[in-house]
């Protein structure tokens, strides 16, 4: 690995309830293809990131990576770029990973480029060696493998074939078929959603082109037999499913102001509108904790800053919090997220530095949620209190949403170390002078009348 550096993301929330605990890039090539796919926690231990790249050599048109790192950390723990293996011989990509309670890793991917894409179990997370792989998956050709997940005594894989049909597979853990089940209605180029109960039913989110509505979800029982399926009126980007085995659902509405239903489904088909009037940009990941709450994950984009948000919501659809992680001069693109217990979670993705775009690498950044608003707490409001412009290199105003001036009474501004640089009393759209700071990062505290910090907001002076 060439270098592993800290770096710090700009935040722009409704305040700093949510910290980050550690956040790493990680450069594992100089290809400007650089693709980081799925990533796993791996107990208490590690981060697992899978994905691939385009090499320089015509038989290195697409090479395979994995990436393992420290969980609690972000050290670099190994790194494999494809040098020997099952999977190193030409054209491999890793594009879905599982994992089952024993923490095995088992990989889906393309093989050069053809129809029949592979199943395989690789040896460790620390190389590409596999223990077997499954080659020969092909039922009337398939044309695509796009989800993998485990259940307690195997692997189910989910996709499409070259005609027009999707279909469901599970493996034992030693790469034998157990059973299929084809499904014969779609639309070529959609990539199927799974997800696996807690009771070990499967939902499967697809559609067609032939009928309306056209995206369906159909759940079946842990033999592949259907329990049933539920026409679908609107888009399903997101899929996930919480501990009361219910289905959550992120669906687009309208293609005109991107408002969104969070709707749940029942294991009899009950639906339940948990909100229909989000608004999200490109929302994808939706994934529930131990209480139910949910966490909805979206790339975006705020003042001039690519970068992603992080939603929180109460088991019933209130919105609780959100907050939105960027970085200056740099796209960073979020590609998976995991919850890790309750009281964190982390993110992965890929970061482009927007003024030399060959320059592309793997980000993780792992996030402290036990400070966040509950189900039982008050809701907090959106954007209580607004810092503009930021960055700045001159001057900037704090715009304070929902507080009285006779309820605000100082900020004071801090540096990253800690230290105190100045304290002054609050005024709304009041301009702060910067001439006199050095380039960097700094925090703003407000505070009340008692002198309790009532919010913390991030600054970067250029």
């Amino acid at each position: 690995m060439k270098y592993l550096y800290l770096f710090i993301f700009f935040i722009f929330s409704i305040g700093l309830d949510a910290q980050i605990i550690w956040t790493k890039k990680y450069d594992l090539t100089e290809s400007s293809t650089l693709r980081p796919t799925d990533m796993l926690i791996q107990g208490d231990e590690k981060i697992v990131v899978g994905g691939y790249y385009f090499g320089p050599s015509p038989n290195q048109s697409r090479t395979v990576f994995i990436l393992s790192v420290d969980l609690m950390n972000g050290d670099s723990l190994s790194e494999n770029n494809c040098i020997a293996g099952a999977l190193c011989s030409s054209r491999e990509d890793i594009l879905v990973m599982a994992q089952n309670e024993n923490n095995e890793i088992f990989t889906v991917g393309n093989r050069n480029f053809g129809s029949a894409d592979y199943l395989a179990q690789i040896n460790n997370s620390d190389d590409l060696t596999t223990k077997w792989i499954r080659e020969d998956l092909e039922m009337d050709s398939i044309h695509h493998i796009d989800q993998v997940e485990t259940v307690s005594d195997g692997i189910i894989i989910a996709g499409s074939f070259s005609s027009i049909d999707y279909f469901l597979m599970k493996f034992d853990f030693a790469g034998e078929r157990i059973w299929s089940r084809r499904i014969p209605v779609s639309v070529l180029g959609y990539q199927p959603k799974l997800a696996i109960l807690p009771n070990e039913s499967i939902a499967l989110i697809y559609t067609n082109d032939i009928n309306s509505p056209d995206t369906f979800l159909s759940l079946f029982d842990g033999s592949g037999h259907l329990i049933y399926t539920k026409a679908i009126d609107n888009e399903v980007l997101a899929l996930g499913i919480n501990n009361d085995n219910e289905i959550l659902t992120v669906q687009l509405t309208s293609d005109y102001d991107e408002t969104h239903h969070v709707i749940k489904y029942s294991l009899s088909g009950e639906e339940l509108i948990l909100n229909d009037n989000y608004e999200f940009n490109y929302p994808n990941k939706i994934l529930a904790n131990q209480k139910n709450e949910i966490f909805i994950f979206e790339n975006f984009e705020k003042d001039n800053l690519e970068g992603f948000k992080i939603h929180k919501f109460s088991a019933q659809g209130d919105s609780l919090w959100n907050e939105f992680y960027g970085e200056a001069d740099y796209e960073n693109r979020y590609e998976d997220a995991e919850l890790y217990n309750d009281e964190s979670i982390v993110v992965m993705g890929k970061s482009t530095n927007t003024n030399m775009f060959s320059n592309i690498e793997v980000f993780i950044t792992a996030i402290d949620l036990s400070n966040l608003p509950t189900s039982d707490k008050q809701i907090v409001e959106e954007n209580r209190f607004f810092i503009y412009p930021n960055p700045s290199n001159n001057e900037i105003k704090i715009k304070a949403n929902n507080y009285t001036e006779e309820q605000l009474a100082f900020y004071e501004l801090y540096a990253i170390d800690g230290k105190l640089i100045q304290r002054n009393s609050f005024k709304s759209n009041k301009a702060i002078h910067l001439q006199h700071l050095d380039l960097g990062f700094y925090v703003i505290k407000i505070l009340d009348k008692e002198g309790r910090v009532i919010s913390a907001e991030s600054l970067v002076k250029y």
